[in-house]
């Protein structure tokens, strides 16, 4: 089992809904659906070129308690005013987590 101290980062999920817009066509909007405490870390960082720009690209490895929510890939996450896209779930059964690899939302 991890420490309970080290969930010590609060974050919140959200996921893209689809609502009919009653004219054949859709909203789009993401519904925040959990909120928990979570260890987040930056394990690696490395640079890269978008747009023609040099930016920097974090990854970061986010571990929550299992709580039977089910967290999907392209889920978003909210922490300390960034947004976190999850591009993989890897669930942790023996210790009862979930440890997710992220990357920041680019506008």
């Amino acid at each position: 089992m991890i420490n309970p101290g080290q969930l010590n980062q609060q974050v919140t999920f959200s996921r893209q809904t689809r609502t009919a817009d009653g004219m054949g066509g859709w909203t789009v909007a993401f519904s925040d659906f959990l909120t928990c405490w979570a260890e987040v870390k930056i394990p690696a960082s490395k640079g890269g070129i978008i747009g023609g720009k040099d930016v920097e690209i974090r990854s970061h490895l986010v571990t929550i308690r299992d709580g039977g929510t089910a967290v999907k890939q392209d889920d978003r996450i909210v922490w300390n005013a960034q947004t976190l896209v999850v591009r993989a779930v890897r669930p942790d059964i023996a210790r009862h987590l979930i440890q997710l690899d992220c990357t920041e939302y680019v506008k």
